[in-house]
């Protein structure tokens, strides 16, 4: 996720950004191997359904994403 997020553009919203991030990503997932793909809906599952860990996923990848800091 974060190679997806880094390649999007600089001036792209923020919520664009890591809406197209997401969805390169589960693009991958989806065309790669089915037990990869069922480990994360499980993964996913569970952050989703944790607010802890929806908020530290999300901090984190703020966090350290270089083209997402702010200039």
């Amino acid at each position: 996720m974060e190679e997806e997020l880094a390649a999007r553009p600089a001036r792209e919203r923020p919520f664009t950004a890591l809406f197209e991030a997401l969805h390169g990503l589960l693009r991958a997932v989806a065309e790669g191997d089915p037990a990869d793909a069922a480990r994360f809906r499980r993964v996913l599952r569970v952050v989703e359904g944790t607010p802890a860990l929806a908020a530290a996923q999300m901090a984190r990848l703020t966090a350290t994403s270089p083209s997402r800091r702010p200039t």
